[in-house]
């Protein structure tokens, strides 16, 4: 009597787990996060943490509420929003399922197996074979180096996702402490025109002021005192969204500094060749992994051009009962799926899908190149008119006031010129503050300009190709 059946074919069943097991799904050791964590601390000198959703919404983790305790500087708002935004956080948590599904999709898919019981008479057979897809086999190289230079694809798009949630941290700090600034000096108005108020009562009812003369000076603080209702409004509205761009809950006390950093005594210098300024652009990086991904798939659509749904494996049958009968056949089988009319179209779309990346290429670095250059002339523009406001025009109308205020106490001129060069001095070191805050975003722009499209939309980017069909397939792996 022949040895029972499943210890005659285990030789057999285990080499072709085996020969399976070389294509079964792992994990990288890097999703994505390497490379944008290693953006955020050479260039933001901020380190990325991933946090777990907060089981209460509205409440402050406790590095939260230390870095809150302290005046906010530009540099930890930057911090906290890459380290505690839930937006940010969730685009960081995708590039897990994004490394996971790659891993399937480089992946064999699971091994089928088919068990047949055959009864004819007093004829008992029964049949089994295994068999695994031999096309995925034969393309897995191209496969694994497609799904990882997707997986650099998604790192490079993560990286964007993190510098332009960080200039969003940026300029709502800077629109916050501009604000800020505005509304002390609308303030400061206010208590002087309602000082004027005060005195034009008082002259009117002495009788030296005609009530026309009072009209226009209550007039005049009833402008006033709206222009400092609307900088209180305004600062409110601009800490509400530093707040929402740093992933605080609303409400969140914040202590801001009185002013803005001063302006630098020079103005940005003079930018490098071409090639020196797309070295660090991120979506030039992810366009050129897309380049390869593409290559590398039509590489594997090129292998699998004759063996697209080719399935190999072996197949044993049965006489008797299972596990005590008699094995009368051991086989290898091999199904092949003869392509005659898509094989030509599938590589012919393979390779368009390559050229297409190639392309996007081109004009990405056309389009880098150009940001580059239109955040470095806003940049220099808006240092010129910020030194130009606080060099020559906020001095002059100061230096205006001045001579009035004399004038006026030496009775030459009246308290409605005394207002007017007032209110032109209060002019002038608003605009001086606007002109101070613009080229400080603008600076902002540009540095993120060196490193990734500044001017696009704060939703994540992970990954723009799709995710090919294999990874659905592989789900039982």
């Amino acid at each position: 009597m022949n040895p029972p059946f499943l210890p005659r074919t285990a030789a057999s069943a285990l080499g072709m787990a085996a020969l399976l097991l070389t294509g079964c799904a792992s994990l990288p050791d890097d999703d994505g996060f390497g490379r944008a964590d290693a953006v955020a601390r050479q260039h933001l000198g901020v380190a990325l943490q991933r946090s777990d959703a907060p089981t209460q919404p509205h409440t402050l983790s406790p590095q939260q509420q230390a870095v809150l305790a302290q005046p906010l500087t530009e540099q930890a708002a930057v911090a906290l929003a890459l380290q505690h935004h839930p937006g940010l956080q969730a685009d960081l948590e995708r590039l897990r399922a994004e490394a996971a599904e790659g891993a399937l999709a480089a992946s064999l898919p699971a091994p089928g197996l088919v068990l047949r019981r055959t009864r004819a008479g007093e004829d008992l057979e029964w049949e089994a074979s295994l068999h695994a897809s031999l096309a995925r086999l034969l393309a897995l190289p191209w496969l694994r180096e497609r799904e990882a230079l997707r997986l650099s694809d998604a790192g490079h798009n993560a990286a964007i996702r993190v510098l332009q949630q960080a200039l969003h941290a940026r300029s709502a700090w800077l629109e916050a402490v501009a604000a800020r600034q505005q509304m002390a000096a609308a303030e400061a108005a206010q208590e002087s025109a309602q000082a004027s108020s005060t005195l034009a009562e008082r002259m009117q009812k002495a009788g030296n002021f005609s009530p026309l003369q009072a009209a226009r000076i209550h007039l005049a603080q009833a402008q006033v005192k709206a222009n400092a209702l609307m900088a209180a409004a305004q600062q409110r509205s601009s800490e509400a969204r530093l707040r929402s761009a740093l992933g605080l809950p609303p409400g969140t006390a914040l202590t801001l500094p009185d002013t803005l950093p001063a302006l630098p005594k020079d103005a940005p210098g003079e930018l490098p060749v071409a090639t020196v300024l797309l070295a660090q652009r991120s979506d030039v990086q992810s366009a050129e992994a897309r380049l390869k991904a593409q290559q590398a798939s039509a590489s594997a659509d090129r292998a699998q051009r004759w063996l697209a749904d080719a399935e190999v494996g072996p197949e044993w049958a049965v006489d008797g009962p299972l596990g005590g009968g008699h094995l009368h056949s051991r086989t290898w089988e091999l199904a092949l799926r003869l392509p005659f009319w898509d094989s030509r179209a599938r590589q012919v779309a393979a390779d368009s899908r390559a050229k297409v990346a190639a392309l996007e290429l081109a004009q990405m670095r056309l389009n880098a190149q150009a940001e580059i250059h239109e955040a470095h002339d806003s940049a220099r523009l808006q240092w010129t008119l910020a030194q130009h406001q606080q060099a020559v025009a906020l001095p002059l109308a100061r230096q205006i006031a001045q001579e009035n205020l004399l004038r006026y106490n030496g009775m030459l001129i009246g308290v409605f010129e005394l207002l007017d060069s007032a209110q032109q001095r209060l002019q002038a070191e608003q605009a001086a503050v606007v002109a101070l805050r613009d080229y400080w975003l603008a600076q902002a722009q540009l540095q993120t300009a060196l490193l990734a499209p500044p001017g696009k939309g704060l939703n994540a980017a992970t990954s723009n190709a799709s995710r090919p069909a294999a990874a659905a397939d592989s789900a039982g792996h």
